[in-house]
């Protein structure tokens, strides 16, 4: 309701059901079908309390210093949360990994504002820390567009200048069916065209939202 609206009750019952949790001891926390805003404000909640430990607030800063320093594309594996932290965070903090890789996401973004308000950056230091964040976020989201696709062996064969997939049909191990389905370029195109508007509207947010903290 509008008169209850911006008191800090949403932040307020999220940390009150994330406490029960871990009293209880709960294996870890979720929320089912949460609205965007729902979304956020744990996000935040969540981002807040691993901000708290050490170990979390130290490897963001160690992951965004060593990606400044990087030229080029940037490899994903160090750009994620450790292990020790993964389990780190399912364990003690309840929060299970699918949730902790928007939060680390909000983690690096913080890290990321911090690191460049220091003086004296270099132009592709600062690139390169940005770069970090967005790779992160893009990888992400690219695996949501790739979910409950099976990904079979595939072999490109070029048919009067045109480009098509021969597919083996997945109707037992042992069939022999092959069906050929044309690649639709501009369905692809589309779809990262999307990806990549996602990636700059979370990109937009985790700033702004490490920003206000």
């Amino acid at each position: 309701l509008p008169p209850f609206r911006r008191l800090g009750l949403g932040g307020a019952t999220l940390n009150a059901f994330h406490h029960l949790a871990v009293a209880r001891g709960a294996a870890d926390t979720s929320v089912e079908d949460p609205t965007p805003g729902l979304q956020r404000l744990r996000e935040v909640g969540d981002a807040k309390r691993l901000s708290s430990r050490a170990s979390f607030t130290a490897a963001a800063s160690r992951t965004i210093k060593a990606a400044s320093w990087k030229r080029g594309e940037l490899e994903l594996e160090p750009l994620l949360p450790p292990r020790a932290l993964r389990i780190e965070a399912q364990r003690e903090a309840k929060i299970p990994p699918l949730q902790l890789a928007k939060v680390w996401e909000l983690l690096l973004a913080r890290a990321l504002s911090t690191f460049l308000a220091e003086p004296g950056l270099a132009a592709l230091q600062r690139q390169a820390a940005d770069l970090a964040l967005e790779t992160v976020v893009k990888r992400r989201i690219a695996s949501k567009f790739e979910e409950g696709k099976k990904t079979p062996v595939k072999r490109m064969h070029e048919l009067e200048g045109r480009n098509f997939f021969l597919w083996r049909s997945w109707k037992g191990t042992q069939s022999n069916i092959q069906i050929i389905v044309e690649l639709d370029e501009e369905a692809e195109e589309a779809k990262e065209e999307q990806m990549l508007q996602l990636v700059e509207e979370r990109v937009e947010y985790l700033k702004a939202a490490a920003a206000s903290w």
